[in-house]
């Protein structure tokens, strides 16, 4: 097994889903998948928020997510799929929100979460980065949604559903509930900071392996388990 240089350091930190959103900025590698998740796959993954958050469950597991970098730019190695699931469902309560005459919140939602404006450039960069199968059909349809673009993909396809499905649960609960407003903020917080745990692995030039549904780094010679991950894609 070829040598790899030594790990400068492991962080595995408890954060919520969102607070990966929140404070950095996420890439996914070419070499990772497009977007796979079909329409179940994304009610699911809101209902299992939702019923953890209606319940008052002080904490969520929903699999871990694996980034590589340092500071605040990171490559996703494993979690895409739900990042890219919350970040779907954080544009459409943007918009929700915009559609509901507050726009001051939906921009604040949209800078910590979806969108940075440089300051001096007044150019947005995403807070996340899809693969280059999906990256520009997502930042059109589901950031930006500056223009109608066509899917071009099957992934595409389901990026397309997975905002409909988004858009029509944030409907139900503004339907179910007349303090809707708090509600969906509240459950926004729950998102970022009790939904899921992010695994932050930081190193200069690590070989990073999967061997079945285990990581494993390679460091002079030896085999690293990180953890057992994900309980789905």
């Amino acid at each position: 097994m070829p040598e790899a240089n030594p790990i400068t350091t492991l962080d595995i930190k408890p954060n919520g889903l969102g607070a990966s959103l929140s404070v950095n900025f996420l890439t996914v590698p070419r070499y990772q998948r497009a977007y796979s998740w079909d329409e179940e796959d994304v009610r699911n993954f809101l209902a299992d928020i939702n019923s953890a958050f209606s319940n008052g469950e002080a904490e969520y597991f929903l699999g871990s997510i694996v980034l590589q970098g340092v500071d605040t730019e990171f490559e996703v190695v494993d979690g895409q799929q739900r990042l890219t699931t919350a970040t779907i469902f954080i544009a459409a309560a943007r918009d929700l929100l915009r559609a509901k005459g507050q726009p001051e919140v939906a921009t604040a939602l949209e800078t910590q979460y979806l969108l940075k404006t440089d300051t001096w450039s007044q150019q947005k960069r995403a807070k996340l980065t899809l693969s280059v199968y999906d990256n520009d059909f997502y930042l059109q349809t589901v950031l930006l949604c500056e223009m109608a673009v066509a899917p071009m993909r099957e992934s595409h396809q389901r990026v397309a559903k997975a905002k409909l499905v988004c858009a029509q649960f944030l409907e139900s609960l503004v339907t179910s509930h007349a303090d809707w407003f708090d509600r969906l903020r509240k459950l926004m917080l729950y998102l970022e900071h009790k939904a899921s745990r992010t695994e932050c692995v930081k190193a200069f030039s690590p070989l990073l392996r999967s061997e079945g549904r285990k990581w494993y780094l390679s460091s002079e010679g030896k085999i690293m388990h990180l953890m057992h991950l994900m309980q789905r894609a």
